[in-house]
């Protein structure tokens, strides 16, 4: 994909039809479909008509079944309909990821075409196989096993050479804890010590061995993926590679149960996943955002695509308003991800394309991104001042920790302080800032605070409820008063997110995102201490016009998301 292309993309059938047939009637989009609508569903995604329809809407990347883990015999019909959905995609400009499943097999048919395979399985301490999230059909495999690392490289081998695949989707990429021998043996001749128990790393989760054993997981995950994504750039050097780490949600550290180091995994990834339940927009406790996830990316280095599930009653659903639409792009485009979407494929919208509503409003949303692309490819933040996370001090009390950084990220979004985060490793660059705040921190010359002032609410783990410290506008007030100067303050509802950037070209720009978009918000003031000698405003319901610069500048008629340039 050129670099000043922008990528466009979207979950095409991500699994093979026996899953979605046997194991996902209820998933998102497909609830209670009967057998013979979704081989219906499943025929029309793979026609040409259906490809160049979407095409046609903006689409230039898809991620689509390719291995799921069933086995080859299972699965080589699908993996044939991924081979001419291929073909049919590079004739109409779309690259292809193929999904590749690592964490987990379905040993019942697996097992059938690899016998040995009951030895790549990772155990539990008494010895019985590990399940993925409680299925019994489904088994996790060992990350010390050579076999299963060889069975991977034989299907990434398969997508290049006989697939045709543009790039691959690793989902489930992690590691649970396992306790064969393999895993024993491997760890005792590293450090000589036995692993710890599940019942040491319940009681003393911040312990030496612990965190040592943690660690230890980590760089092997990494490894595994650095092997991996060597491999498939042997054969193809453009191979493009996503990750599905499972995101840190919630205040669960998923270095403990997962292996997975955001920062390590990110530096390697090129692509890495961010999926989660919270889909932007008003709850409860106030807005719901995916700031943290695209912020986190800016800061270690890789791109990240937004895979949100709307809460429903039947557990996770997908938009329903073009309001809901509008705002999940504004987000994914003022924050920097790449735009696309997870359910533009599914049955209720596949044959809407031309004339449904949140079709057409994704449309229009692509269309605006492609046109001002400048504004987008390669821009970086530009925050006031700099959040910075401490993981040597995390290690002590993630939860604490975790819980005091994003109820600092709620509290600097809500009372429009513009910010970028840093994470351990990156101090070189605290000098690019006027101001570093940190929860906790043993650096010098960091703004910190005390824990009782600094303590928000973060409920659930699929979706996190953040709430602002409760004393957040002293803490504010005490930011706002270490920082030398501003260059513009912005008068705006706290439900109004802006996210300071600048453009490759050097235009500097200022996203204004309205979480509360079925309001519009009548005006909003920005004043300059210098203001620029012109400035632009552009937004996906008009066409861009040239304000009238002064010190302040007023904008009226806000609904989702503008985006000022000088």
């Amino acid at each position: 994909m050129k670099q000043d292309t922008p990528l466009i993309w979207a979950w095409w059938g991500w699994e093979p039809l026996p899953f979605y047939l046997h194991y996902k009637k209820n998933a998102p989009g497909l609830l209670n479909s009967g057998d013979d609508e979704l081989k219906k569903w499943y025929r029309t995604l793979h026609d040409e008509s259906t490809v160049k329809a979407a095409a046609e809407l903006g689409i230039n990347c898809i991620v689509t079944h390719f291995i799921k883990g069933f086995g080859l015999a299972h699965e080589m019909e699908d993996v044939q309909l991924t081979a001419d959905l291929v073909e049919k995609c590079h004739r109409h400009g779309i690259k292809v990821f193929g999904y590749l499943q690592y964490g987990s097999i379905f040993h019942e048919t697996f097992y059938l075409d690899y016998p040995d395979a009951k030895d790549w399985i990772a155990l539990n301490e008494d010895g019985t196989p590990l399940l993925w999230c409680n299925s019994k059909s489904r088994y996790m495999p060992c990350i010390e096993s050579q076999e299963y690392l060889a069975y991977l490289k034989e299907r990434i081998k398969q997508g290049i050479l006989e697939v045709g695949l543009d790039g691959l989707h690793f989902d489930n990429f992690y590691s649970r804890p396992c306790y064969c021998q393999r895993c024993r043996e491997a760890y005792h001749q590293a450090y000589g010590a036995e692993l710890p128990t599940a019942q040491m790393m319940e009681d003393a989760p911040y312990s030496p061995e612990v965190r040592r054993w943690v660690r230890y997981r980590c760089e092997k995950l990494t490894q595994r993926m650095k092997e991996l994504r060597d491999y498939a750039r042997s054969m193809k050097s453009d191979m493009m590679t996503i990750w599905n780490p499972s995101p840190i949600r919630g205040l669960f550290d998923q270095r403990m149960l997962r292996a997975t180091d955001v920062c390590q995994l990110g530096k390697n990834a090129g692509f890495l996943w961010s999926e989660s339940g919270n889909f932007p927009g008003i709850g409860e406790h106030g807005p719901i955002h995916q700031v943290n996830f695209f912020k986190t990316a800016a800061a270690v280095g890789y791109r990240t695509f937004s895979t949100v599930w709307k809460s429903s009653t039947e557990g996770i659903g997908l938009p329903e308003s073009k309001e809901e639409v509008a705002l999940i792009n504004a987000e994914t485009g003022a924050f920097g991800a790449e735009i696309g979407n997870n359910w533009l494929m599914r049955p209720h919208y596949i044959h809407q394309f031309t004339e449904g509503e949140l079709c057409q409003e994704w449309k229009n949303q692509v269309n605006f991104i492609k046109e001002k692309c400048q504004l987008f490819i390669g821009s970086r933040g530009k925050g006031e001042i700099a959040l910075f996370f401490d993981w040597e001090q995390a290690e002590l009390d993630f939860p604490y920790a975790y819980r005091s950084f994003l109820s600092l990220q709620q509290m600097l979004l809500q009372n429009h302080i513009t910010f970028d985060l840093l994470f351990s490793g990156q101090e070189a660059q605290f000098k690019d800032y006027a101001l570093i705040i940190s929860a906790a921190t043993r650096q010098p010359n960091v703004m910190t605070f005390s824990r009782e002032e600094i303590i928000g609410d973060v409920s659930g783990s699929y979706q996190a409820f953040v709430t602002q410290p409760p004393r957040s506008k002293e803490l504010v007030q005490r930011i706002l008063g270490a920082l030398p100067s501003r260059e513009f303050e912005v008068a705006a509802p706290e439900h109004v997110f802006i996210e300071r950037r600048i453009a490759q070209d050097g235009t500097h720009i200022l996203h204004l995102v309205n979480y509360d978009n079925t309001h519009p918000i009548t005006s909003i003031d920005i004043l300059f201490n210098n203001p620029p000698s012109t400035i632009k405003r552009h937004s996906p319901e008009g066409n861009s016009i040239l304000l009238q610069a002064g010190r302040k500048v007023t904008l009226s008629d806000l609904r989702t998301w503008s985006i000022l340039t000088w």
